[in-house]
């Protein structure tokens, strides 16, 4: 008799390890992922004031205290732990928006999609940052660079699917931790969510050409 209340115990720790930790991948993407995006546009607003307004914010941002441990542990960390999970579960399932081409089986598929071109989007964000060699300011640094029409094109395409990644994560997040209860709720915080991602575009790529000379 003992072996199938083992065998019971065993699905029951699966079943709470699998709910558990689809919670804290959603938890640990949309709050670093938050304040990455508020970090990074933050930053790129002042780029509308001009040069000297922009590497102003970036020395700031730059000289407060406990930025790197911050970084590490409430940034870099969670979005790793995310990133692994999040491309366990993206393989482990399956791929059926040919079958069933609904709307929530796209925006699945697309949430995958833009995950992997965000986590290659703050990996090169650190790196041009963190590891950059050149002697040129953080400004001389973008402008040169979106002086190329295929990089600049790149960081668009970047920025709109890290936008998207993060607006429609935080849509699973607000169902996953019961915020947003009733199909109702669900439908017009859809509409909430779709207004914001379509702001945020449109003011991250005025910021964006505001590199651009």
């Amino acid at each position: 008799m003992a072996e199938p209340v083992l065998a019971t115990q065993a699905t029951n720790t699966n079943t709470y390890w699998d709910f558990a930790s689809r919670k804290l991948h959603s938890l640990l993407g949309v709050i670093p992922l938050g304040f990455f995006l508020a970090e990074h546009l933050i930053a790129n607003a002042t780029a509308m004031k001009g040069e000297a307004a922009f590497n102003e914010t970036v020395n700031f941002i730059q000289g407060l205290p406990l930025l790197l441990f911050l970084e590490i542990f409430f940034i870099a960390l969670p979005l790793l732990f995310h990133g692994i999970y999040g491309v366990i579960f993206a393989v482990q399932s399956k791929n059926n928006v040919k079958l069933y081409p609904t709307l929530r089986n796209w925006m699945f598929y697309f949430q995958r999609i833009t995950g992997l071109l965000t986590a290659a989007f703050v990996i090169y964000h650190v790196y041009t940052i963190r590891f950059g060699t050149d002697d040129l300011s953080m400004y001389e640094r973008i402008t040169t660079a979106f002086s190329d029409p295929i990089i600049l094109g790149i960081y668009i395409v970047a920025l709109l699917s890290a936008l998207f990644h993060f607006i429609n994560g935080l849509w699973n997040f607000a169902l996953n931790w019961g915020l947003v209860i009733g199909l109702n709720s669900q439908k017009y915080f859809s509409y909430v969510m779709i207004a914001l991602f379509f702001v945020s575009a449109y003011f991250g790529l005025q910021m964006a050409f505001a590199f651009v000379h």
